[in-house]
């Protein structure tokens, strides 16, 4: 029996079926139906993109436009500031002109008006203290007493020299001393001090309560 590849004597050859080309075609119709777009499509994608590019364009213009009126807004800030700045600034050169026009004028009967208060001030200071020595019945514990305002609580024995007339008052003086407070005072009596001088001993301490210093101190304090 012959092979089936074999043809019979007088028998038509004929090729056999390839189905790749039908298959090509099939593939190539289906593409081209996809390519084509519908004249709707077309009118929607151009819509689409030409909405884009409007929104685009007008999404810069409005930058740009809040841009120059935020610089313009900034720049007349600046300008209000400055003018602001230099009307305060002329306003405090007159002041300042004005406080020195016054002092300048004023000084004397500022300077007149100082030296009276201070004149007055010590006047009346001493007068005070005279009126004080001539009423008190106590001058010699006074002065003491002036003495030791200042002498160190801790220091226990106090020398303390004073108007005779003054000393002759303490009559509590004892053999021990005289005790004031945290103090056992020693009275030397002083020929040379005026009545409601004295003048404290603390060790090499000296406290001067002198009435005509202590007042020359004043006076000399409210000199102006």
């Amino acid at each position: 029996m012959s092979s089936s590849t074999e043809f019979l004597p007088g028998v038509e050859r004929r090729p056999a079926f390839d189905p790749a080309p039908a298959v090509r075609a099939a593939q190539i119709d289906q593409r081209l139906a996809a390519a084509t777009v519908s004249p709707e499509k077309v009118r929607e994608q151009a819509q689409a993109e030409g909405f884009s590019v409007g929104w685009a364009a007008g999404h810069r213009a409005a930058a740009a436009a809040v841009a120059d009126q935020t610089a313009t807004l900034i720049a007349q800030e600046q300008a209000r500031y400055q003018a602001k700045a230099a009307r305060l600034d002329a306003a405090l050169a007159v002041l300042e002109q004005a406080a020195a026009d016054l002092a300048r004028r004023s000084a004397p009967q500022v300077d007149a008006a100082c030296e009276l208060i201070a004149t007055t001030a010590y006047d009346v200071a001493e007068a005070l203290v005279a009126h004080d020595l001539r009423t008190t019945r106590t001058p010699g514990m006074d002065a003491v007493q002036r003495a030791l305002a200042a002498a160190p609580a801790e220091v226990s024995q106090v020398l303390v020299r004073l108007n005779p007339d003054d000393a002759a008052t303490l009559h509590g003086l004892s053999q021990d001393g005289l005790p004031v407070g945290t103090h056992v005072v020693t009275l030397v009596a002083d020929p040379s001090l005026r009545s409601g001088d004295s003048v404290a001993e603390c060790g090499a301490t000296t406290l001067d309560a002198r009435i005509a210093p202590a007042l020359a101190r004043v006076k000399e304090i409210l000199s102006p």
